[in-house]
């Protein structure tokens, strides 16, 4: 007996479905995504890069002097008009009131005069965090970082 061939018809992939689920994840990740804010709690000015030539003092540093804050693993150095301070901590819990008023003698004197703190490699993050705040804090108006070179 014979029986007819029937002729195999070539069937295509439908994409309609695909695509529409395609769109609707689209849709989806546009509308529920946050964007980062930029930080804005701290107001630092960063260090210039490294490699740039020049004097990195700006006029007011030249005429006012500088207060240098050096935070190292174990103790804090500050440094004005040739004279030292030095005090002693260990790890990221320290008493910054001997800092806070010493900026605060400072600040009375002028508030104008730079402030650049400077932490090594080894000096906890927070502690140099802390020690920004506490140069905002006493009354100085132009606080910095400043990158290391240890």
């Amino acid at each position: 007996m014979w029986t007819p061939r029937r002729r195999l018809e070539s069937t295509g992939l439908n994409l309609t479905p695909m695509i529409d689920v395609v769109f609707q994840l689209l849709i989806f990740f546009v509308c529920t995504v946050e964007f980062q804010r930029p930080e804005e709690k701290l107001a630092a000015r960063l260090p210039p890069p490294s490699g740039r030539t020049g004097s990195t003092a700006s006029p007011q540093e030249l005429d006012l002097g500088r207060i240098d804050i050096l935070i190292r693993a174990r103790s804090i150095t500050t440094r004005f008009q040739g004279r030292e301070h030095l005090i002693d901590h260990v790890g990221d819990q320290v008493d910054l009131q001997p800092l806070r008023s010493q900026l605060r003698a400072w600040a009375e004197l002028e508030p104008r005069i730079p402030v650049r703190i400077s932490g090594s490699a080894a000096a906890p993050t927070g502690l140099v965090l802390r020690v920004y705040d506490v140069a905002v804090q006493s009354g100085m108006k132009d606080v910095g970082l400043l990158e290391t070179k240890e």
